[in-house]
C-alpha cells in the first residue's frame, strides 16, 4: 500500500511539475513563464545545488522547459513545506 501511494505521489508530482519524460510546456511557453521570474529561478537553482556547467549548458541549448520545471519543483516543495508547518502548528501533543 505504501509503495503504491509513493508511486501515485511521484506521478502526480511529475504531472504538476513537468519534471519527467514529457515536458509540462513547450520551450517557447516555458521561456515566457521564466521571463520575470529570474530571481525565483536563481533561488531554485541554488536550493537544488545545480552546478554552473549544467546551467550554462541548458541555457545555451535553449532548454527553457528545464528551467520552467525547476521553478515548478521548487515552488511545489515550498508549498508542501508551508502546508506541513501549518499542520504542525495546529497539532496538539499530549504527554503521557
Amino acid at each position: 500500500m505504501t509503495i503504491l501511494l509513493a508511486i501515485l505521489t511521484l506521478n502526480l508530482i511529475t504531472y504538476i511539475t513537468g519534471n519527467g519524460g514529457d515536458n509540462y510546456t513547450d520551450n517557447e511557453t516555458s521561456k515566457e513563464y521564466i521571463n520575470g521570474n529570474e530571481n525565483l529561478l536563481k533561488e531554485a537553482l541554488i536550493e537544488f545545488c545545480v552546478d554552473k556547467e549544467k546551467i550554462v549548458d541548458k541555457f545555451f541549448s535553449g532548454d527553457y522547459a528545464y528551467f520552467d520545471s525547476t521553478i515548478r519543483c521548487y515552488m511545489l516543495s515550498q508549498a508542501i513545506n508551508a502546508a506541513l508547518e501549518e499542520i504542525e502548528s495546529e497539532l496538539i501533543f499530549v504527554e503521557n
